[in-house]
């Protein structure tokens, strides 16, 4: 017997599919929100591009096609495709069980006198060299060496002479996967705004309804030419100082995280795949008798905030260019970024504000 949620208008099949919907989402109902009137932001409206930055002079229009006419880029159809994916990711065939499959589907078609409906692939390799062609997928690591640069004498403490290796992602990549992900669609604000109730109160739900995105906005659409119409894009990082793996010579490393503040913060906390790595720093260690050195101290927050800044260096042109991103929609719009919050404890905050340790950061 079918069953019915009145709080999220959803239908299910069986009663057992709708309790474990109440549990797992309605075990601590939440009244529903009062009404409330939302003003989007005028300057940064977001508008509607193609993929070379020229705004659509209909902003009404469909999106484009994500993989090329047949949406299976470099696949032929879907068949190709879903074939694909069940015995390759789902199966993990062997290379001689495709090849098995490929041959009875081919001699199938051939004594049944239809050879135009032959298998999606001649062989293992075609296969293989379909998946290569696809351009989609995670960004590769890139490692980055860096060391003391100052002088040297003989007698100078060991951290001066280590190279230290850093890994990082390429972030415009990554933001661009992040904001072209179909799965946030409708979890995705592309306009600063501002929520009154109807007594007036103002209502904060996610970043870009706050009071930083809004005057961002402002700002940059005063004072960067060729904003206007343009998509604010705040970049979220986060950093742990927790050590997440030894390598060789004791050379240890902690993550850094990265979001966009367009995404709404369930889909950050329903872990979907919203905040990503993209970066692991060094941590330098001295010796025992120099690691309290104070030219040491430096020298490691010099080495974090040379670091974060190659990191995020593919982002700069940007912050004042617009960048042409596709959007969860389907649609292109010139995106400009900005270094949002950075979520960090107390410890990792000393160290991007280059404060003594016990004062305040901000």
């Amino acid at each position: 017997m079918a069953r019915f949620c009145a709080l999220c208008h959803l239908s299910f099949s069986s009663s057992r599919g709708f309790a474990h919907h109440r549990r797992i989402v309605h075990r601590n109902p939440k009244p529903r929100p009062p009404p409330t009137v939302r003003h989007e932001h005028v300057g940064l409206s977001a508008g509607k591009c193609d993929r070379n930055g020229v705004f659509l002079g209909n902003q009404n229009v469909p999106p484009p096609p994500y993989n090329g006419p047949n949406g299976y880029f470099p696949w032929e159809d879907r068949i190709a495709f879903e074939f694909t994916k069940l015995t390759y990711k789902e199966m993990q065939e062997s290379a001689g069980n495709l090849e098995e499959i490929l041959r009875l589907w081919h001699a199938k078609c051939i004594l049944e006198g239809c050879p135009e409906a032959a298998p999606p692939f001649d062989s293992v390799d075609d296969l293989l060299d379909t998946i290569d062609q696809a351009p989609y997928g995670d960004t590769g690591w890139r490692v980055f060496r860096v060391r003391y640069t100052g002088p040297i004498e003989p007698n100078s403490p060991s951290w001066m002479r280590k190279t230290y290796l850093f890994y990082a992602h390429n972030t415009l990549a990554v933001a661009e996967q992040l904001a072209q992900c179909p799965e946030f669609n409708g979890k995705f604000d592309y306009r600063p705004y501002t929520e009154y109730t109807q007594d007036g109160t103002r209502r904060f739900c996610d970043l870009m309804s706050g009071q930083w995105a809004w005057k961002k906005a402002t700002t940059i659409a005063h004072n960067v030419p060729g904003s206007l119409g343009s998509m604010l894009v705040p970049i979220v990082l986060g950093a742990d100082k927790t050590t997440v793996s030894v390598a060789t010579g004791n050379q240890e490393f902690h993550p850094v995280y990265m979001s966009l503040g367009n995404i709404h913060n369930d889909m950050r906390r329903a872990h979907r795949d919203s905040v990503v790595p993209i970066a692991f720093l060094a941590i330098p260690k001295g010796d025992h008798h120099n690691g309290d050195e104070e030219e040491f101290r430096i020298f490691k927050k010099n080495l974090y905030h040379t670091s974060l800044a190659k990191v995020l260096e593919p982002l700069r042109p940007g912050m004042t260019t617009p960048h042409p991103m596709r959007c969860p929609d389907g649609h292109y719009r010139r995106a400009i970024f900005e270094l949002g919050p950075f979520i960090a404890d107390y410890p990792e905050q000393v160290y991007l504000s280059c404060v003594v340790y016990g004062w305040c950061p901000k």
